[in-house]
């Protein structure tokens, strides 16, 4: 059996001070009826003084203000159906990208155990050669930080979509403050139709500083206008962590020039230090917005 502390009312200073103010009024009208000599006091005085006491609007317990079961109205449906819709998707990725990560520890294990039998069982420590062991593991090793990348970037992609979803659905629209700006590289030498776009932000983040790029994508200029995202975006890729590495990069044949649309590189695939890199780097530096 539940204690009648179990229905106490969480009351705010302010409240109390209302409540003592009541007391205070309803203790007088009571004083004043027992001594008033010309008034007999009856039952049903005493009954209307107490009902007054009770009747006070903000003297209500929890209990009797929220349903036992909340159902949800269809005011809330297009929102609880739209989280709803990205949890389930935050957890297909997440598994998927778990069982890759499995499959390639197993598979880090096994060139392990291999390399460990051939030392031991197929040939002279002195003729044991560990290039081809540390090459293998060295692109296991590569893979598994593919999937990181990839998984933070489909599960940075799912909150940006949520998030522009659930504005779409809002009544009253917010204004947002401009946290990006976007730059054009250039359209493509091998087809004009394509360009190339790179979006800055203007605050620091997890994975960048004010002023660092954050996005690259490729826009198709004959499915309808540039700022139309939806018909036009084409292939993109979204920063996965600090630093120039992270963020892929068109292929340049010259400072000012670019080629090969739709395919975006990361930026060591020609080297660390090479030409590609040298300039998608010069052009970063001169379009930053906040140094």
């Amino acid at each position: 059996m539940a204690s009648p502390m179990d229905k106490s009312i969480e009351v705010s200073s302010q409240d109390m001070e209302k409540l003592r103010t009541h007391f205070e009024l309803i203790n007088r009208e009571i004083k004043k009826i027992l001594y008033d000599d010309e008034h007999e006091f009856e039952l049903g005085d005493f009954e209307e003084m107490l009902n007054k006491f009770c009747n006070i609007g903000f003297f209500t317990s929890k209990e009797s203000m929220i349903p036992q079961e909340i159902q949800g109205t269809k005011m809330f449906n297009d929102y609880k159906a739209l989280i709803h819709n990205a949890i389930e998707q935050e957890y297909v990725i997440s598994n998927t990208f778990d069982s890759k990560r499995e499959e390639n520890s197993i598979m880090i294990q096994k060139k392990l155990r291999e390399e460990a039998d051939n030392i031991s069982k197929n040939q002279p420590l002195k003729d044991y050669n560990p290039i081809e062991c540390y090459n293998a593991l060295t692109v296991l090793k590569h893979k598994h930080e593919e999937i990181e990348a990839d998984e933070i970037t489909q599960l940075t992609e799912l909150q940006n979509s949520t998030d522009g979803k659930l504005i779409d659905i809002m009544k009253k629209k917010p204004v947002l403050p401009i946290t990006q700006i976007c730059k054009i590289v250039g359209c493509a030498q091998n087809n004009t139709r394509y360009v190339c776009r790179v979006y800055f932000t203007l605050l620091d983040t997890a994975h960048a500083k004010a002023g660092d790029s954050i996005r690259i994508e490729w826009v198709d200029l004959m499915n309808g206008q540039i700022n139309d995202d939806k018909r036009t975006k084409q292939s993109h890729h979204i920063r996965n962590g600090i630093g120039i590495d992270f963020l892929n990069i068109p292929q340049f044949t010259n400072p000012g020039q670019i080629t090969n649309y739709n395919q975006l590189f990361r930026p060591n695939n020609w080297g660390p230090n090479s030409q590609q890199k040298q300039w998608w780097e010069a052009w970063i530096k001169e379009n930053r917005p906040i140094l």
